[in-house]
């Protein structure tokens, strides 16, 4: 069985195909689904160091909502948000229905309103998209 705090190559039980990917065990979830946002980076220049983000990101949602108990072959659908993927979920359900891909403002949008909705709607807090873009600087900066 599947341990999601074990690594991932412990197990060492191969399919004869699947999908590798870093595993984020703190996920922020959206409407219970996983989401995974595409941001587009041109590095002009190293020294100095010159970094140009692409305001036309956009976010991709998993069509089932995530479960964490369910990491199989079979339940793929909860934690790949590939679209080309998620495009074949009729496939495998009658009722699939492909999530459509998000613009920053919407997920800003839908998440902040979670956040509203589970604090009770709570003084004001630092929108989504500032805090992401902030870390997105920071991880440029890194690299």
């Amino acid at each position: 069985p599947f341990n999601p705090d074990e690594a991932p190559l412990a197990q060492r039980h191969f399919a004869p195909s699947g999908i590798l990917q870093e595993y984020v065990q703190d996920l922020l979830l959206m409407d219970g689904r996983k989401f995974a946002v595409r941001v587009y980076v041109l590095i002009a220049r190293v020294q100095p160091l010159l970094v140009y983000l692409h305001g036309a990101s956009y976010a991709k949602v998993c069509g089932l909502p995530f479960d964490r108990s369910c990491f199989s072959q079979d339940e793929l659908f909860r934690h790949v948000t590939n679209q080309e993927f998620q495009r074949k979920g009729d496939q495998a359900y009658e009722d699939w229905k492909t999530m459509p891909v998000m613009t920053l403002a919407e997920v800003d949008e839908r998440l902040n309103e979670e956040r509203r909705q589970r604090e009770g709607g709570g003084g004001p807090a630092e929108p989504w998209i500032r805090s992401f873009w902030r870390q997105v600087r920071r991880v440029c900066a890194e690299v």
